[in-house]
């Protein structure tokens, strides 16, 4: 059966906390941050305050069908910076994005479900009906596949 633990957007998210990026953080300013939330698959509004950031992560495309025995795959997953309502925070999720983005290249395995990373950099900002401004790192990450067969 599969485990939250088996999904891509998953382990680039424990990835991404062990660079210590899902945690309150200090900003390009020196001033301190509070932690963005964190979402999987879709950006989500409900949930979330004006004040609020969000680092949604996904995958938006295959890059290799895994047969069953096959060890690895390649997917490209979009991480999402997503800043709050005011125009001001613009800079400070930008900052943020090209922190995450300079550490996913220089640290692009896990040593466990992440072997390879690779980044075509950071895009933005893209602008939300609300006035967030979004900043996307697209990366391709190659992930190791643990499965039993009988």
């Amino acid at each position: 059966m599969t485990v939250i633990a088996d999904l891509e957007e998953e382990q680039l998210k424990q990835h991404l906390i062990s660079g210590g990026f899902l945690t309150a953080f200090t900003d390009i300013f020196g001033g301190s941050q509070s932690a963005p939330k964190t979402q999987m698959l879709e950006f989500d509004l409900t949930d979330i305050t004006e004040s609020d950031r969000v680092v949604m992560i996904r995958n938006i495309g295959n890059v290799s069908n895994p047969a069953t025995n096959t060890i690895f795959t390649q997917r490209n997953m979009l991480i999402a910076v997503v800043g709050n309502t005011s125009a001001q925070d613009s800079v400070i999720v930008k900052g943020l994005a090209m922190d995450m983005e300079q550490w996913l290249k220089d640290n692009v395995t896990d040593g466990e479900c992440i072997y390879n990373i690779t980044s075509s950099g950071v895009s933005g900002p893209f602008i939300f009906d609300d006035s967030r401004r979004v900043y996307e790192i697209n990366v391709r990450v190659g992930f190791n596949i643990v499965r039993v067969f009988d």
